[in-house]
């Protein structure tokens, strides 16, 4: 056994643990380092020693988003749940990247703060959610972005301000962090406007009721797998569903019966299952369409 390298910070340092309790997928290897900092700060030093040692790391939201090699992930993963600043303003709000991008819109929402109530009860991060540039609802996260605060070991601190529109690196699930490995996003000032509360409120409740419609909590998933594509002119769940692949089963994944751009974790799915079973989809999507579907969930680890 390799010897583990010694590493101090003020939040938890954990060593081999397993995936499976922090993915939404329920699934994956263990992490050789898995650290919990204590904030900011803590994090900001984590990642200079990482950096200094060249030992990789990456970083975790909620897990939400996430598929995990069966064998692990080689270095550091970093949680980022203890970033949980908030500071408001008229028209604009400070939240941490490890608040929960749902909480958040709920807090927002009953004090009659409008701009985040599409994304209620999507499960994951605000940090993650930037990451990918979340969409949910037809809005895309980065429609109400003013600003980004992340660091970079190679540059130091930075704030990036979001221009309005698909500028600036900001697409469809797309944002420029998925082109800057390494750089850690450590939160971002949201545009909110006022509104009514209680049409707020209702908005949101009728978010999660259709999200409840459709599986997304039935069971362990890590909700929409593949992006949806306009050149197909349809979503990509009713082309699979269109197939006939709801409720196909490889090992323990299967394609939910109710959507099918969602896999489940049936109780004794292996992330090689899922993998297997995600693979299987594109092979029978591309023969009778000829195009090629694209996740929007991240794989991460030993994939080789």
């Amino acid at each position: 056994m390799k010897p583990r390298p010694e590493i101090r910070i003020r939040g938890r340092i954990l060593y081999d643990e397993g995936m499976a309790g922090h993915t939404s997928f329920k699934t994956g290897g263990p992490a050789e380092i898995f650290a919990l900092p204590a904030d900011r700060e803590d994090l900001l030093t984590l990642v200079d020693l990482l950096h200094r040692r060249g030992l990789p790391y990456f970083l975790l939201g909620r897990g939400t988003n996430l598929l995990v090699s069966d064998r692990g992930i080689r270095g550091a993963v970093i949680d980022t749940a203890e970033l949980q600043e908030w500071r408001s303003e008229p028209g604009r709000l400070y939240a941490g990247s490890g608040q929960d991008l749902s909480r958040l819109a709920w807090e927002t929402g009953i004090r009659g703060w409008g701009g985040l109530e599409a994304f209620y009860a999507l499960p994951g991060s605000l940090g993650g959610s930037l990451w990918m540039n979340a969409r949910c609802y037809e809005v895309s996260l980065s429609e109400v972005l003013l600003s980004v605060d992340y660091y970079d070991p190679r540059q130091g601190w930075g704030e990036m301000n979001v221009l309005a529109g698909e500028e600036g690196g900001f697409g469809y699930k797309r944002s420029p962090f998925q082109d800057r490995p390494g750089t850690v996003i450590l939160g971002a000032v949201i545009r909110l406007g006022e509104a009514d509360p209680e049409a707020l409120k209702q908005r949101m409740l009728d978010c999660e009721a259709d999200r409840r419609a459709k599986g997304h909590f039935a069971a362990p998933s890590a909700g929409s797998v593949f992006k949806n594509s306009r050149a197909l002119g349809k979503p990509s769940g009713k082309i699979i569903d269109e197939l006939g692949l709801k409720g196909l089963r490889l090992g323990g994944a299967m394609v939910s019966p109710r959507h099918g751009n969602i896999i489940y974790n049936t109780g004794n799915a292996s992330s090689g299952d899922i993998a297997a079973l995600i693979l299987k989809i594109k092979e029978e999507v591309y023969r009778s369409t000829g195009w090629t579907l694209e996740e929007e969930i991240l794989y991460a680890g030993d994939w080789s």
